[in-house]
């Protein structure tokens, strides 16, 4: 039996159509169409979305900031079939997860009609994640006493593709959360009470119908300690993915095309489990397919 409930303040849904939907990473929304004064909530939790960094030039420098709380209540009831040790009372997790992203513009905004001018931006997310009353010691998955989440630095600029394709291009290096398609290849983990993400560097080009996604970048190995997670020093992941949109062709459809390398130095193999760890080099190429037709709405071939 699992019950579970989020509470999100600062950044929280509300009926302004210039808000964009939250997402699980949380630095990939855009709060840039608060930048009108008319458009922005009233109230303060709501208005955190966007706040003016520069009294003299409101609609320039900005920050946005946000808080997710979530509890939770787990019980398993003969837990690996029964074998092992049982918990017969069950337990909480909670997860605090508090966001800040500044923005400063490189150029005046009101330059660009439609799309936010060449910036650069830092964006930080911590997490605060405990266990209580379990009866074994917790995995690094339920519990981080506090640490960096996500911390990076980016510099974006728009793109003129052709009169009416406007692009955008944007580099970042630091930490952060990776989620590609369907997140089955590649997810932040965003279930379990500590979610996963990467060091490393990262690029993103969008069109209007077309997205790469490029990154080189090592897992952060969590422990329950505070202020202690790193990059592993083993394993590394890279790769390009690619999402074309064939609204032209189908309802809501797309098709995304993609390649991920993945290397573990110290790795175990089935055929010498009682030697030494090997070096692991794959390679995964692939293509996922969705979209509403008369076929299928989500086919994923590697």
């Amino acid at each position: 039996m699992i019950i579970a409930w989020a509470i999100c303040w600062f950044a929280a849904p509300i009926t302004a159509q210039d808000l964009p939907d939250r997402t699980t990473m949380r630095f990939d929304e855009d709060y840039s169409g608060l930048r009108d004064p008319a458009a922005r909530p009233d109230t303060w939790w709501e208005s955190r979305g966007f706040t003016p960094l520069d009294d003299h030039h409101p609609t320039h420098a900005y920050a946005t900031a946000g808080l997710e709380a979530r509890a939770r209540y787990e019980f398993l009831q003969d837990d690996g079939f029964g074998e092992g040790p049982q918990d017969d009372g069950g337990y909480f997790q909670t997860r605090l997860l508090p966001h800040v992203s500044v923005h400063l513009p490189l150029d005046d905004p009101a330059q660009y009609v439609d799309r936010n001018p060449p910036e650069i931006r830092g964006f930080v997310q911590l997490i605060v994640a405990h266990e209580l009353g379990h009866d074994q010691a917790p995995d690094p998955i339920d519990e981080n006493r506090g640490d960096l989440l996500q911390g990076f630095f980016e510099f974006s600029t728009p793109l003129d593709l052709s009169p009416t394709d406007k692009g955008r291009l944007a580099l970042q290096a630091g930490r952060r959360g990776l989620s590609f398609g369907s997140a089955r290849l590649v997810g932040t983990r965003y279930g379990v009470n500590v979610p996963r993400s990467f060091d490393g560097f990262f690029g993103n080009f969008q069109s209007s119908r077309t997205t790469f996604d490029m990154f080189w970048a090592r897992p952060v190995v969590n422990d329950p300690n505070p202020w202690d997670d790193a990059s592993s020093d083993q394993q590394s992941l890279w790769g390009i993915y690619s999402a074309w949109d064939l609204g032209a062709f189908a309802t809501e459809a797309g098709i995304d095309l993609y390649y991920v390398g993945f290397l573990d130095d110290s790795s175990t193999f089935a055929q010498n489990l009682g030697g030494n760890p090997a070096r692991e080099i794959r390679h995964t190429f692939g293509s996922r397919f969705y979209g509403k037709t008369p076929f299928a709405t989500d086919q994923t071939t590697s």
